[in-house]
């Protein structure tokens, strides 16, 4: 759907001639070249979201930079260029109906004290994770990540949490889902 987007935003600014068939190939790149003037070593990806973040800045949708990388602001940034431009982005279907059997943790109540108590100071008792699947970071998507640290006592759950929703939704829509898009989780 992206790639089609993009493509509607090209024709409607008068520089590309193809039809909207999501094959965002050799017409296209040119396109977006003219549209606005992008690094020649972007790929053909990176220029399609390229031409959606420049059409984001250029309706007063503020998504931070131009870096032809698909992170949080531009999706959000995205989603009200849809909303402005009359059009809807499909959603992929998924269950939300997940059976797992629960397995229940004595967490400590929400109060300062607790949590040190419970856990330690901020950044003690750290440990790795592998996780089940890859995933990228948000400020660099380019970066692939397959292990993290988080605290020794929430890493079982963390890994449970994590491998379940491997097994329930596949890695495509946990992908189309930017479920595997991270920022941290030391807090």
């Amino acid at each position: 759907m992206k790639y089609k987007v993009s493509q509607a935003i090209l024709k409607n600014a008068g520089v590309y001639s193809g039809k909207l068939d999501g094959d965002f190939g050799a017409l296209s790149c040119d396109s977006a070249h003219k549209y606005y003037e992008f690094p020649h070593s972007w790929s053909a990806s990176k220029l399609s979201i390229g031409v959606i973040q420049v059409a984001c800045i250029r309706q007063g949708i503020s998504i931070g930079e131009i870096d032809g990388l698909w992170g949080n602001k531009t999706q959000l940034g995205y989603d009200k260029l849809l909303e402005s431009l009359g059009m809807t982005d499909a959603k992929p279907v998924v269950s939300q109906s997940i059976k797992v059997k629960p397995v229940y943790n004595d967490w400590p109540k929400q109060d300062y004290k607790s949590m040190v108590q419970f856990y330690g100071n901020v950044g003690e008792n750290q440990t790795s994770l592998i996780l089940p699947y890859p995933m990228y970071l948000e400020w660099d998507a380019n970066t692939i990540i397959n292990k993290i640290t988080c605290h020794e006592k929430v890493k079982d759950s963390l890994g449970r949490i994590l491998k379940n929703t491997l097994e329930h939704y596949s890695l495509k829509v946990i992908q189309e889902l930017h479920l595997d898009c991270y920022s941290g989780c030391l807090n």
